[in-house]
């Protein structure tokens, strides 16, 4: 198991959080992102998750999957939970291919990360 900490900065535009060929080390990958909790609440902020693999050791990369997080109360007026951003995924399907997380930031938000192998 390995725990990566990206601490909290603010930024902008894409950020290319981590990359590396992990597939033969680790079998599974989850990040979360840490938002400030005044940025968090703030329905106006926004970002997109992307995890994009290369075959090229990261010379070019593809899009694997990713989603869209807006900020806004922890708890919805219904009671849903509008849970912090992160994703886990197996890193099997990526034998042999370099792993990338992008996150773009369309207005400055004020995060970082955790990053999970196991």
């Amino acid at each position: 198991m390995a725990l990566i900490t990206i601490p909290q900065q603010t930024r902008s535009g894409e950020w290319q959080m981590t990359s590396a060929s992990l597939a033969a080390r680790y079998d599974t990958c989850q990040v979360t992102l840490n938002i400030l909790p005044t940025d968090y609440v703030n329905p106006a902020k926004t970002l997109t998750l992307e995890v994009r693999t290369s075959a090229d050791n990261g010379q070019t990369w593809q899009h694997a999957f990713g989603f869209t997080w807006v900020g806004g109360p922890r708890t919805g007026k219904d009671g849903t939970p509008n849970p912090a951003p992160m994703t886990g995924f197996s890193l099997a399907a990526y034998e042999g291919r370099r792993v990338g997380v992008f996150v773009g930031i369309p207005s400055p938000l004020t995060l970082g990360a955790t990053v999970l192998l196991q």
